[in-house]
């Protein structure tokens, strides 16, 4: 298996540790509480219109993991293969519509969640890919784009700049507070 190939890894997010206990982990935690209530809908190239992602922003250390692996990377794609796990790993839902007049709405999957990059979604959509990584079926979804790698790299450049003004939103909401 090449390492284009290879598994997106999803990185997961802190679990909750509950009620903050001092002054950092109260700063923190507002902070996120501003962070989880915002998103990008990414339209998809190539789906006329009718297939979106929902992304959300990633915390600095999931950032920093791919960044990581990126770096340790000796793969020939390896600015392909950081953007498509930058997209995987923001997408919290895949949005639909049958027509573009439509309103978006989440994909539920089986288990009544949003659907996200994976094995479910290539079923949906009857995707061919040869291995069911996050990778390769968010290869396949970009497939139907005139040039895939262009449209991969700026949907992630996209959605990088809408986090890093988010971020800065949201900096300058905390300044604001009193």
């Amino acid at each position: 298996m090449s390492e284009h190939d290879e598994e997106t890894r999803v990185i997961e997010a802190v679990p909750d540790p509950g009620p903050p206990t001092n002054v950092m982990e109260a700063l923190i935690a507002r902070r996120q509480e501003h962070v989880g209530e915002r998103h990008y809908d990414l339209l998809v190239p190539g789906m006329h219109g009718l297939m979106a992602l929902r992304l959300k922003a990633l915390s600095a250390k999931q950032l920093q993991t791919i960044a990581d692996r990126a770096e340790k990377s000796k793969s020939p794609h390896v600015g392909l293969n950081t953007n498509l796990d930058t997209l995987s790993n923001a997408c919290e839902a895949v949005l639909g519509r049958a027509s573009e007049d439509d309103p978006f709405t989440v994909l539920p999957g089986a288990s009544g969640d949003p659907v996200t990059i994976g094995e479910e979604l290539a079923a949906m959509l009857k995707l061919e890919v040869t291995q069911n990584t996050s990778r390769a079926v968010l290869l396949a979804v970009f497939d139907r784009a005139n040039a895939p790698a262009v449209a991969i790299g700026a949907a992630a450049t996209d959605y990088i700049e809408w986090a890093r003004s988010e971020n800065e939103d949201i900096d300058e909401e905390a300044l604001g507070e009193s």
